[in-house]
C-alpha cells in the first residue's frame, strides 16, 4: 500500500506542476500550443485575426465577430466546428476565445459595391484611387456582371498605381506639359487667360492608358501646369466638358468611357461632375432621370441649362447609338428628357453641336455603324445638318428641322473637333475619312478649317492669307512713290492710263465686301525683279501648320484658336500627338507652333513587319545598313511631293513661341 500511495502522490505532483507551468506560460503561450493542432485553413484564419493591434481586434472578412477580451462562460464547452458549412444559416465558424464554434454572423465593414461589366444597367463604379476587387466572377458573354468591393489601388515601387506610370512621358512637350493624348477635353477658362485639359487616352501599341489628370495652360506665360485636386472623377476619355461662368467658373463633365490597360475591363460612365474653378474642388452631382451610360455624346451650355445629345454604348454583346436629348438645370440640378417634334437626326456619336446666336442648336455630321450581317458591321459618316429650336409660345416645346446650308461644306469625315469662333460662328477642324473594305480600314486625315455661319446658313472654308512681310510693305511704298514721280514727269508722254477694277470679296465671317482697286500700268516687258522682291521670295519658307489628325482638342480664347494633340495613323502604327498650335482667327495669317514634338520619339511596342514599317513609319526604328539605300530613295520621293500628308519633323526639335496678339511674359 505504501508503494501505491507513492505512485498516486507522484501523479498528483505532476498534475500540480503542469497547472503551474500553464499559469506561467500565460494564455497566449497556451493558445500557440493549441494552434499547432489546428487544420491549416483554420490556422490561417487565426493568423489573420491576430494581425490587428492588441485591444483593437477587427472582424474577419468572413463576417465573424471580434474575439472577446475575456473568456466567456462555457466557451470551452461549446460545440466546435471547422467550416462555415457546418453552421446553420446566418452563423459562421468563428473563434470564441477558446475554440472555433458557430456564432452569429455580423455585417462586414462598410464597403462600396462595384461591378466591372455591363448587365444592361448602370455599372457600379469605384471612386478615384480605388479599384473593383472581384468577389463573384461574372460571364460577359451571357451578360452576367462581375461583383465585388472597392479597394485601394495597389501602388508600384515608383508610386504609380497599377494602371502604370504615365506611358506618354517620352512623348511630352517642353516645360513638363501634358503627355500625348486624344479624346480629352480642352476648355477655355471663362475669366482667366487659361485653357483646362482633362482626361484622355493614349495607346502604345499594346496597352491603352486612360487619364483623369487636370492640366492648366497659361496663354500669356505659354506654360503647362499640372493641378492635383483631391477626389477627381475616375479615368476616362470621350467624355464631354462644358464651362459656365456661374460661381466664378464651373467645368461640368458628363459620361465617357474607361478601358483597363489589358482590355479586360471596359465600361461607359453616366456620372456628372463639376469642377469649381474658384475653389479648385471637385464635386459629383447625383441626380436621377439622366441619360444612360455613354461616350461620344455632345453637350453644350444653353441659357442656364446643359443640353446633351447622342452618343453610343458598347458592351460584349452589342452596341447602340443614341439620338435622344436631355437637359440639366444648373439651378435645380435636375435632369429632364426632351421629346422634340419633327424629323430629327438619326442616332450617332461624335457630331458637331453648337448654339446659334438666335438660341437654336445645330447638329452636323457624326458617325454610327450598323450590323449588315452576322459579325459584319458597316460604319456611316454622316454629313446632314439639323436645327433644334425652342418654341417661344409653347412651354418646353422643341422642334427638329433639317437644314441645307449653302457655301463650301466639309467633306464627309469623323473625329473632327469643334469650337465656337468669333462672331458666333462654329469652327470645325481636322478629322478622318475612313474607307472601309471587307478586311481593311484606311483613313485619310485632314487639317483643314471650316466655319459655319448660322445667321447666313452658310459654310465657309478657312483660307490663310499668309504673313505680311515688312519688306513687301516697304517695296510697295517705294513703288508708289516712284509711280507718282514718273506720272508727274512723264504724264504728257502718253503713259498708259491706270485701270480701275471693282470686285466683290467674301471674308471669313461671310461678309460681302466691295473692293475698288486701281491698277497701275505694267512696267517694261522682261524687267528683272528687284533685290527686295528676291529677298521677299526667299523669305517664304515651308508653311507651319498642324499635321493632319483626328480626335484633337481645340479651344478658342480671345479670338485665338488652340489645337492640341490628337492622332494619325502611319501604316499599322497609331501616332499620338502632344504638340500645340495657335491661329489668330481675326487675322487668319499663319499658324504658330507653340509646342512642336517629334512624333517618332513616341513609344511603340507593337512588332510590325520591316517592309511595312519602312513605308509607313520611316525612321521610327533604327534601320540596318541593308535598308539605308531604300530609306534614301523614300526620302527623295517625299521631298518631291509638294504637300505630304504628315510632314517630317526634325528629331528632338522643340519650338516655343507666342501667338499673335499675346505678349510673352514667361
Amino acid at each position: 500500500m505504501p508503494f501505491v500511495s507513492r505512485r498516486m502522490g507522484s501523479s498528483g505532483r505532476k498534475v500540480l506542476w503542469a497547472l503551474c507551468l500553464l499559469q506561467l506560460l500565460g494564455a497566449s503561450s497556451a493558445k500557440n500550443i493549441w494552434k499547432r493542432a489546428l487544420p491549416k485553413r483554420l490556422l490561417e484564419r487565426f493568423q489573420v485575426e491576430e494581425v490587428s493591434a492588441p485591444g483593437h481586434r477587427q472582424p474577419l472578412a468572413d463576417r465573424c465577430p471580434p474575439p472577446p477580451r475575456t473568456l466567456p462562460p462555457a466557451a470551452c464547452q461549446a460545440v466546435r466546428c471547422q467550416a462555415d458549412s457546418e453552421c446553420p444559416r446566418h452563423r459562421c465558424c468563428c473563434y470564441n476565445g477558446c475554440a472555433y464554434t458557430c456564432l452569429e454572423a455580423v455585417l462586414p465593414p462598410p464597403a462600396e459595391a462595384c461591378s466591372t461589366t455591363e448587365d444592361g444597367a448602370e455599372p457600379l463604379l469605384c471612386p478615384s484611387g480605388y479599384e473593383c476587387h472581384i468577389l463573384i466572377a461574372g460571364n460577359m458573354a451571357e451578360g452576367i456582371p462581375n461583383r465585388g468591393q472597392c479597394v485601394k489601388q495597389r501602388q508600384q515601387a515608383d508610386g504609380d498605381s497599377k494602371y502604370g506610370a504615365d506611358p506618354g512621358r517620352n512623348n511630352r512637350g517642353p516645360s513638363n506639359g501634358a503627355s500625348g493624348r486624344l479624346n480629352a477635353s480642352l476648355s477655355a477658362h471663362p475669366e482667366k487667360d487659361e485653357l483646362i485639359l482633362f482626361g484622355g487616352e493614349y495607346f502604345n501599341g499594346q496597352k491603352t492608358f486612360l487619364y483623369n489628370e487636370l492640366y492648366i495652360y497659361n496663354i500669356r506665360k505659354d506654360s503647362w501646369t499640372k493641378v492635383d485636386i483631391p477626389g477627381p472623377p475616375p479615368r476616362r476619355c470621350a467624355h464631354q466638358a462644358v464651362v459656365v461662368p456661374q460661381g466664378g467658373g464651373q467645368l461640368w463633365i458628363f459620361g465617357g468611357e474607361f478601358a483597363s490597360p489589358d482590355g479586360e475591363q471596359f465600361y461607359h460612365y453616366k456620372d456628372l461632375w463639376v469642377l469649381h474653378l474658384a475653389t479648385k474642388t471637385w464635386e459629383q452631382v447625383r441626380s436621377a432621370g439622366g441619360p444612360s451610360s455613354r461616350s461620344g455624346h455632345r453637350m453644350v451650355a444653353w441659357k442656364r441649362q446643359l443640353i446633351l445629345f447622342g452618343g453610343f454604348h458598347e458592351s460584349a454583346r452589342d452596341y447602340v447609338y443614341y439620338s435622344d436629348v436631355y437637359t440639366f438645370s444648373l439651378d435645380t440640378f435636375t435632369w429632364s428628357k426632351l421629346c422634340p417634334v419633327g424629323p430629327g437626326p438619326t442616332p450617332r456619336s461624335g457630331c458637331q453641336m453648337s448654339v446659334t446666336p438666335q438660341g437654336s442648336i445645330v447638329i452636323y455630321g457624326g458617325y454610327s455603324k450598323q450590323r449588315v450581317k452576322k459579325d459584319v458591321d458597316r460604319g456611316s459618316q454622316h454629313s446632314d445638318m439639323f436645327l433644334l429650336k425652342h418654341e417661344e409660345g409653347g412651354e418646353g416645346k422643341w422642334v427638329w428641322t433639317r437644314i441645307s446650308p449653302s457655301g463650301v461644306k466639309p467633306s464627309p469625315r469623323s473625329g473632327f473637333s469643334v469650337a465656337m469662333a468669333p462672331n458666333h460662328q462654329t469652327l470645325l477642324f481636322g478629322g478622318v475619312c475612313d474607307k472601309e473594305e471587307e478586311e481593311s480600314l484606311e483613313g485619310v486625315f485632314f487639317n483643314d478649317l471650316y466655319f459655319f455661319d448660322a445667321t447666313r446658313n452658310r459654310w465657309f472654308k478657312g483660307q490663310l492669307k499668309g504673313p505680311k512681310s515688312e519688306k513687301k510693305r516697304r517695296r510697295r511704298a517705294r513703288e508708289e512713290e516712284h509711280t507718282s514721280a514718273d506720272g508727274q514727269e512723264h504724264g504728257a508722254a502718253g503713259a498708259p492710263e491706270p485701270l480701275e477694277v471693282v470686285r466683290e470679296v467674301v471674308t471669313e465671317d461671310g461678309t460681302v465686301v466691295t473692293i475698288k482697286q486701281v491698277l497701275r500700268a505694267p512696267g517694261p516687258a522682261g524687267a528683272a525683279p528687284s533685290e527686295d522682291e528676291d529677298s521677299a521670295l526667299e523669305s517664304s519658307g515651308p508653311r507651319v501648320e498642324p499635321c493632319p489628325r483626328s480626335s484633337a482638342m481645340v479651344a478658342v480664347k480671345h479670338g485665338l484658336l488652340f489645337v492640341y494633340g490628337g492622332m494619325f495613323e502611319a501604316g499599322d502604327r497609331q501616332v499620338t500627338l502632344s504638340d500645340l498650335y495657335c491661329l489668330d482667327l481675326h487675322r487668319m495669317e499663319e499658324w504658330k507652333a507653340l509646342v512642336e514634338v517629334d512624333p517618332k520619339t513616341q513609344e511603340w511596342l507593337e512588332e510590325t513587319d520591316s517592309d511595312e514599317d519602312s513605308g509607313s513609319a520611316e525612321g521610327a526604328e533604327r534601320g540596318d545598313e541593308d535598308t539605308d539605300s531604300e530609306e534614301e530613295e523614300e526620302e527623295e520621293e517625299e521631298e518631291e511631293e509638294e504637300e505630304p500628308q504628315h510632314p517630317e519633323v526634325a528629331p528632338g526639335s522643340s519650338t516655343r513661341t507666342t501667338c499673335p496678339g499675346q505678349s510673352n511674359t514667361g
